[in-house]
């Protein structure tokens, strides 16, 4: 099957799976280290933060030998700004 260079194809694989279930199950502790920065996570660890995503997923792949495609990046968001109540 030949792809176009307009297609793409998104590939979850076992890293990003464990990773993203590694983040989900471990966010409220995240909020408190890391709130509005971009963590990179590889085998249930936080392996770069920071508040520029590029950087992050670098400093990611040069640490754990793995491809952008191996490792989530998530935005920690402010968790104030989800569940607040009320309007100033």
């Amino acid at each position: 099957m030949s792809m176009t260079k307009t297609e793409r194809v998104l590939i979850l694989n076992d890293d990003i799976l464990a990773g993203h279930r590694w983040i989900r199950e471990h966010r409220s502790e995240l909020q408190k280290e890391y709130q509005n920065r971009w963590i990179a996570v590889s085998d249930e660890e936080v392996v770069a933060a920071g508040d520029d995503p590029d950087e992050v997923d670098r400093l990611a792949q040069l640490k754990t030998g793995k491809t952008r495609y191996q490792i989530p990046l998530v935005f920690i968001e402010d968790s104030s700004c989800i569940y607040r109540l009320g309007i100033d």
